[in-house]
């Protein structure tokens, strides 16, 4: 009688996971501010973010909470390019002739990501530093879960960060001017993330825009 042959295991191999890369716009001017307010220190603690945080730093570190990598898109050289880079955040320069809009400063980031071969991104503007961390790791979560967009909603307010699958990259990529990716978000199928977290809407265009207080997180 033949002994009995052994039949070869199978092996599952896992394919690496693609990363979720975060794109933190740290590239405008601050006319309507009047100052460099990225570089303006935090006058209270928040859950990421210690008093006297520069305001561009505790949006990184919001960010980062939630994403694989963070990669700042700056204008070469500004104070914010060397604060962020001084801790540790990557940097990618954009072209400040014609001077860049928002739609140039993502389409920088989007292409000059491309190479870490991103399952996709969550944006969110460098001068937002109230953002709690669970509000970008709730967005992340739909991304991976495969909505092709995300976005937070606060009390029926969309807000920040936005998140983008990567079969979205040749528009973002194409974007420029001020307008941004807008028009995007008007899609039917953005998926909306409820959050308990009123800093996903507020951004410090003016100095009067800083908050007297912060909790940290709505009640």
């Amino acid at each position: 009688m033949a002994p009995p042959t052994s039949r070869p295991q199978r092996t599952t191999v896992r394919q690496p996971t693609r990363p979720v890369i975060g794109l933190l716009l740290a590239a405008g001017y601050a006319r309507r501010y009047g100052g460099e307010k990225l570089l303006e220190p935090l006058p209270y603690n928040l859950p990421h973010a210690d008093r006297g945080t520069p305001v561009a730093l505790a949006a990184a570190q919001s960010l980062k909470s939630a994403c694989d990598l963070v990669l700042a898109v700056v204008r070469p050289g500004s104070p914010a390019s060397v604060l962020l880079g001084h801790h540790g955040i990557a940097l990618v320069p954009v072209a400040t002739e014609p001077e860049p809009g928002l739609g140039d400063s993502l389409a920088t980031g989007i292409r000059r990501s491309l190479a870490f071969n991103p399952q996709g991104w969550l944006v969110t503007l460098a001068d937002m530093p109230f953002i709690h961390p669970d509000t970008p790791r709730a967005v992340a979560t739909a991304l991976r879960q495969g909505a092709s967009i995300a976005a937070p909603v606060y009390q029926g307010q969309r807000g920040h960060p936005v998140a983008f699958a990567r079969h979205l990259e040749p528009s973002l990529s194409a974007l420029h001017g001020e307008q941004g990716a807008r028009h995007l978000l008007m899609q039917p199928d953005t998926r909306l993330v409820e959050v308990d977290d009123p800093g996903c809407l507020v951004d410090l265009d003016r100095s009067e825009d800083w908050p007297r207080n912060w909790p940290g997180r709505a009640a």
